[in-house]
């Protein structure tokens, strides 16, 4: 990447592919799992209510054939930042997980305690 100008440079370079990559693994296995959603949705409205983030509760989800979408996903996440970090802490979720076969403990913990 260097210090190449945005209009020169490749945007199919590894750091982008890797973090489009990582941040659409989290999004999609916590919309996949009926608990860590629900529990991502009440955080981010409570925060909502609370004017602790600016954006909607709704996670949003890449779609390979809208352009950009992975953009918009990733932003989407780092305007919910807090959210994620909370349900990584809330203890209902933590209670979940527990009760949860070892390979969901390690996916999760890879998933979404490495990328955020």
């Amino acid at each position: 990447m260097g210090d190449a100008p945005a209009s020169e440079m490749e945007w199919n370079e590894p750091f982008f592919r890797d973090c489009f990559d990582n941040v659409a693994k989290v999004v999609t296995w916590i919309s996949r799992k009926g608990n860590p959603f629900a529990r991502h949705q009440t955080i981010a409205q409570d925060f909502i209510a609370e004017k602790k983030i600016d954006c909607g509760a709704a996670m949003l989800i890449s779609v390979e054939t809208r352009f950009a979408s992975q953009v918009s996903m990733t932003e989407r996440v780092l305007q919910q930042k807090k959210v994620f970090k909370a349900l990584a802490k809330d203890a209902l979720f933590l209670e979940w997980l527990a009760k949860q076969p070892r390979v969901i403990r390690l996916e999760v913990h890879a998933l979404v305690c490495n990328t955020l």
